[in-house]
Order: structure tokens, then C-alpha cells, then sequence
């Protein structure tokens, strides 16, 4: 859960400071990673804690700091952001009703992502943005997960598969990839949905275009390409420290970070980190 400590600015900075001493723990792949951002100016390096294997308290702790940060640079920037609203985790037993309902094992990291949070609700506009397709973020108008709230876990994921089943697909393999997905985002205005994988190791997040008829792809180089993360934790705090980009944007985002992923450490991601960081 978005605690409400963790959304004070004073303690979402202790927590920034706090997990500095986790960052020595972290893999040879992750310290080139740091190094490379290391090699910055100071003056345009926004703080960006690394990110965690595992989705347990330490990793979502980081995710909220990330995210208070973003939000707080936002309006340093004097764009208008709404206040960020936290929904209690979904029960256990919406947990394991949802397990039934997909007849599947949940993946661990997944019900220790539950466990945690309901998901929240923000939202941000600005007159502009590092790119010019980029000016706004957040999900006011969807909430993110919506397990405990509007719906039950259950009820969210038979109400994705009905929407697929609008679009009328008849590939099979399609078909079977989408059972085995649940919504982050159920469906924004333009009918765009936010899902992840849990058949994957590391679960995969797709971005699912109305117009391609919720499509999906994790080929390098496919123009249709959905795959916009890689392992929830790590995606979720990509997201976090880019300011939480509106879903319509993340592929324009991800191809901004010039890899096959959202990545807050890329030339593109620290572009988005300086504007972030950069009062008007």
C-alpha cells in the first residue's frame, strides 16, 4: 500500500537515503548501469534508487520514493498534479479467488505485489514536455489494479477478457497469451489497456493498442511490438522516476529510451529525468 508516511516528502526522502546502502548489493550488471550514470555532471543527475529482483516492502519503498520525487519535481516545475490517492491491497480471499478464476498458480512476486498494494491514482498535465508527444502522466482516469475498489480482482480480469473478446480473434496462440494476463490498467479513454503477463519469468507488462486489437508482440524491431517491461518491480520503478507516463505515451517512451523496454537509466530516460528535475 501507498502508506500515507511514505507520501511525505521528509520521509520518502529518509527512505531515498536509507536504500543507498542497498545499492552495494547489487549485480555487476547493475553497477555498469550506475556507472555510467555516475558519469553525468552532478548538477544533472536526479536521484534514482536501483531497482530490486524481488516486488517485497524494500522494493516497493523505493517505488513510492521514485514516485513522491517525480511528483514533487513536477510541481517544483509549477505543473498542476493531483493529489496521489492509495487503495488498501485486495483481500486474500480476492486473491486466491482470482487464482481460480484463471486456473492458475499466481506467480509469488505477483501476490507479494498484492499484498502490498490496491494500486493508487495520480494525474499530471503540463503546457510541455521533454518530447513533444509528452506533456501529461498519471492514471486519474484509470486506477491502477483496481482490485479493491470498483471491482474484485475476479471481476476485473473476466471484464478484460470480455472487452478482448470484442475485437473477435481468431489466432489462437493470441488467445491463449491474453488468458493468462491480468489488467493494470483495465482500459483508458481510447480503449489502450496496460497488462501483464504471468506466465513469464520475469513477468512481462504489454501495452495493448485498441487499434491492433490488444496485439501481441515481444519481437525486437516488430513495428507492432507490445512489450514495454520486463520483471514488475523493475518496470514499476522504470515508471516511477519517469514521472509515470500516461499509457498511451509508454511506447513512445520506450522507443525514446532507444531499447526494447522502459528504461529510466537510458540517454533517453535521463533526458526525461533532467526535465523532471529541472524547475521552470
Amino acid at each position: 500500500m501507498l502508506s500515507k508516511p511514505y507520501l511525505n516528502t521528509g520521509l520518502a526522502v529518509a527512505v531515498s537515503v536509507a536504500l543507498i546502502g542497498c545499492r552495494q548489493r547489487e549485480t555487476k550488471t547493475a553497477g555498469d548501469r550506475e556507472a555510467a550514470i555516475q558519469s553525468e555532471p552532478e548538477s544533472s543527475k536526479p536521484s534514482f534508487p536501483p531497482p530490486s529482483n524481488n516486488m517485497h516492502t524494500e522494493a516497493w519503498q523505493q517505488i513510492v520514493s521514485a514516485l513522491t520525487t517525480s511528483l514533487a519535481q513536477l510541481r517544483a516545475k509549477e505543473v498542476e498534479v493531483s493529489d496521489l490517492e492509495d487503495f488498501d491491497p485486495p483481500p486474500l480471499e480476492q486473491i486466491d479467488e482470482l487464482e481460480r478464476e484463471m486456473g492458475i498458480k499466481l506467480p509469488e512476486t505477483f501476490r507479494q505485489f498484492l499484498a502490498i498494494t490496491g494500486g493508487f491514482r495520480f494525474d499530471w498535465e503540463a503546457e510541455s514536455g521533454p518530447f513533444d508527444d509528452i506533456a501529461y502522466g498519471g492514471n486519474s482516469e484509470v486506477d491502477f489494479l483496481r482490485g479493491s475498489e470498483e471491482l474484485t480482482l475476479a471481476e476485473a480480469y473476466r471484464e478484460f477478457q470480455e472487452h478482448y473478446e470484442g475485437f473477435d480473434v481468431e489466432d489462437g496462440a493470441q488467445i491463449a497469451i491474453i488468458r493468462r494476463c491480468f489488467p493494470l490498467f483495465l482500459t483508458d479513454g481510447g480503449g489502450n489497456s496496460l497488462a501483464i503477463r504471468l506466465d513469464t519469468d520475469p513477468l512481462q507488462i504489454h501495452l495493448l493498442k485498441s487499434e491492433l486489437c490488444w496485439y501481441f508482440s515481444d519481437i525486437a524491431g516488430d513495428e507492432h511490438k507490445s512489450l514495454v517491461g520486463r520483471g514488475l518491480p523493475e518496470f514499476l520503478l522504470h515508471w516511477a522516476s519517469l514521472g509515470g507516463p500516461a499509457t498511451e505515451d509508454l511506447s513512445v517512451v520506450v522507443e525514446a529510451c532507444g531499447g526494447d523496454t522502459l528504461d529510466a537509466n537510458s540517454a533517453g530516460g535521463r533526458a526525461i529525468r533532467e526535465w523532471l528535475a529541472t524547475p521552470e
